[in-house]
């Protein structure tokens, strides 16, 4: 499984990774959480929605290294506002659901998010006057937040922070981690050498997509 550019150059901006495969018409993930048979997205599918959210996040007036949060149990959507983020330059911060409400608006606030993605059952646990994005609003959610025109990836520096996951506070409060574009290429490169993995090869998720590692 190729994680280079287009071009066979690994890509600088973390939330292109998957660039190779677009075009091949294969299946990127299948959603189990969505009925018994699941729900398939194909790379075209979910390139087209990560370059979604990147426009969105734009149209809402976030900048490069705005912060983003999610705060929603495993889905889809929650990897595409990942790699959206990414691509805009902005930075995903995923949310433990297990914290106490006080504590997850404790997070918020010291990310200064600007936005956060919900699902329907995290939905009112942001403090309000945060704006928010529900995965499942019919009205203004998800899918009436993306903009299907194309999006091309803005070069970050390889420093540039892409993701900024917190710690569990088991030793005090939750603290921000910071990693970089160059970092989560470099990784994600290193693991597909290392494990030898395919295009063949399926992984299954169960561990909380939010997990700050």
């Amino acid at each position: 499984s190729r994680v280079e550019g287009h071009a066979g150059v690994p890509p600088a901006n973390a939330g292109s990774l998957f660039a190779a495969h677009v075009g091949s018409g294969r299946c990127a993930m299948v959603d189990l959480g969505q009925g018994e048979s699941g729900h398939e997205v194909s790379f075209e599918a979910f390139d087209h929605a990560c370059n979604g959210v990147a426009s969105g996040l734009q149209r809402e007036g976030l900048n490069r290294g705005d912060r983003v949060g999610i705060l929603s149990g495993n889905r889809w959507e929650f990897l595409a506002v990942i790699f959206g983020a990414m691509r805009a330059d902005c930075v995903a911060v995923p949310i433990n659901l297990r914290l106490a409400d006080v504590v997850v608006n404790d997070i918020l606030a010291d990310a200064d998010v600007r936005l956060v993605f919900t699902d329907d059952t995290n939905r009112d646990r942001p403090a309000p006057g945060l704006r928010r994005v529900s995965f499942d609003d019919p009205e203004y959610g998800f899918s009436r937040f993306l903009d299907a025109g194309p999006f091309d990836a803005i070069v970050p520096d390889d420093n540039d922070p892409a993701l900024q996951p917190y710690t569990s506070g088991s030793t005090g409060r939750p603290k921000g981690v910071l990693l970089g574009h160059g970092g989560i290429v470099w990784v994600t490169q290193a693991a597909v050498q290392m494990r030898a993995i395919s295009a063949d090869i399926c992984t299954m998720v169960a561990a909380p997509m939010f997990h700050k590692n």
